[in-house]
């Protein structure tokens, strides 16, 4: 009591009891701020991805909804690893794979018949007035897919333009195939949160 009282006298204090309760918010929050501190983060790997998309398409989808797929595919792994269980674990990864590798099967496909047939006309390429870079954080290996995934739907939406600017393909076939092909990156977008 001592101690407050002389401690009360040196800051200007009311009374001892508010010396001695301003003495333990600070002790308080010393010992939470020291909690803070010898917390460590957890160090993850990552990788700095550039993705950079020239058709309206695959520009609309780094405006909309990339950023939220990349978020759930993370979420996902965070999810998995506090589950714990290895072979639920493989088993969602593996979904999740399947379906990337499927999607990223049909966009090549598609690659690969409107290159050949661009390469056989030798077709000059199309240039677009805009375009979008953006980069990302990657975190996990199902991240770097999905972003492969993006780069093949804007590659192949781009060969589908170029076609249709050289009169190879008609104006009504071509805005359905980037129908088909924006849907089918959506519905995996979709998939993931």
């Amino acid at each position: 009591m001592t101690l407050a009282l002389v401690g009360c006298a040196q800051k200007g204090c009311s009374t001892p009891s508010n010396f001695i309760i301003n003495l333990m918010e600070k002790r308080i929050l010393t010992m939470s701020e020291a909690k803070k501190t010898n917390k460590r983060n957890y160090s993850r790997p990552s990788l700095e991805k550039l993705v950079v998309v020239n058709n309206e398409a695959a520009i609309e989808a780094l405006d909309t909804y990339v950023n939220k797929a990349m978020y759930a595919i993370y979420a996902l792994d965070v999810i998995l690893f506090y589950i714990g269980d290895d072979e639920v674990a493989d088993a969602a990864n593996q979904q999740v794979k399947d379906l990337f590798d499927t999607k990223s099967e049909l966009f090549q496909n598609e690659i690969q018949k409107n290159q050949a047939k661009i390469d056989d006309l030798s077709l000059e390429p199309v240039t677009y007035s805009e375009q979008r870079s953006k980069a990302y954080k990657v975190y996990s290996p199902l991240c770097s897919k999905y972003l492969k995934l993006i780069q093949k739907f804007d590659l192949s939406c781009s060969l589908l333009d170029t076609l249709w600017m050289h009169d190879e393909l008609d104006s009504k076939v071509r805005i359905k195939k980037l129908i088909k092909s924006g849907r089918h990156m959506r519905n995996v977008s979709n998939q993931n949160h």
